[in-house]
């Protein structure tokens, strides 16, 4: 699971931004900016919700005022890592379950954005494990995704 995640978020990257553009990555997601190769779009680079959405919003004001709206989103719905279902060697693996529902109401800052602003491109799945991936509306045309494809 760790090296096809890898790969698709670098491949990804590589696919459909430039080096200097701008990425977000949440909820939970660590390393993901050093994995894609891209700047944070947000001041902070792992967004766990610790602080209050005030805290996010303002930070979603700078980031647009500085001009470091992302190309592209990273959207995990669970931690990403494995957990063994027992102490056995030969134990089965399995995902933590889903701590973050994309979108919830859009109440929090980032999501509000991510659905303003950007579209769906696809998603990574490992069994209940979900990373979304979107991409700016206006970057669309520059990558050659067809969003009308993919938004249904």
């Amino acid at each position: 699971m760790y090296k096809k995640l890898y790969d698709w978020i670098y491949t990804n990257a590589e696919k459909y931004t430039k080096e200097e553009d701008f990425i977000i990555s949440y909820y939970l997601s660590p390393m993901v900016h050093m994995i894609a190769k891209r700047r944070p779009a947000l001041e902070r680079d792992y967004i766990d919700f610790a602080l209050p959405f005030r805290y996010y919003k303002n930070a979603m004001a700078r980031m647009i005022e500085c001009g470091r709206e992302p190309r592209m989103a990273f959207v995990f719905e669970s931690v990403p890592k494995l957990l063994a279902w027992s102490m056995d060697r030969n134990a089965e693996y399995g995902v933590p379950p889903k701590v973050f529902s994309f979108p919830s109401g859009a109440e929090d800052p980032i999501s509000r954005y991510t659905i303003q602003h950007m579209s769906l491109l696809d998603a990574f799945k490992y069994k209940a494990f979900v990373v979304r991936r979107y991409i700016r509306r206006e970057s669309a045309g520059r990558t050659g995704a067809n969003l009308n494809d993919l938004n249904g």
